[in-house]
């Protein structure tokens, strides 16, 4: 199973440019990585080991990368489908 069932509300979902297999989907409490086999959307392993959070947006980076936007400000770096780390916020200091 997915997870995407039950009323979650997804905000975003999009095709990796340079791999239109893999799709990301994002939304409250939902960060997902499909891959199209065969006509139909299957899961693929994602290291996140995170409590679940909103997550309201993302967007894909070179070399397959993708940074992901929570609602309380945390910018989540994913590369390789696994969590890298929280990426320093700007401004500094909430300047």
């Amino acid at each position: 199973s997915s997870g995407l069932g039950g009323g979650v509300p997804i905000r975003q979902a999009d095709f990796c440019p340079t791999d239109t297999s893999v799709v990301c989907v994002s939304g409250n409490g939902v960060l997902r990585f499909l891959r199209v086999v065969e006509g139909a959307f299957r899961p693929m392993a994602l290291a996140l080991k995170r409590d679940p959070q909103n997550f309201m947006c993302h967007g894909w980076l070179p070399e397959d990368r993708i940074v992901v936007a929570t609602d309380t400000g945390e910018l989540l770096l994913i590369e390789n489908f696994e969590f890298r780390m929280v990426l320093p916020t700007s401004p500094l200091n909430n300047e």
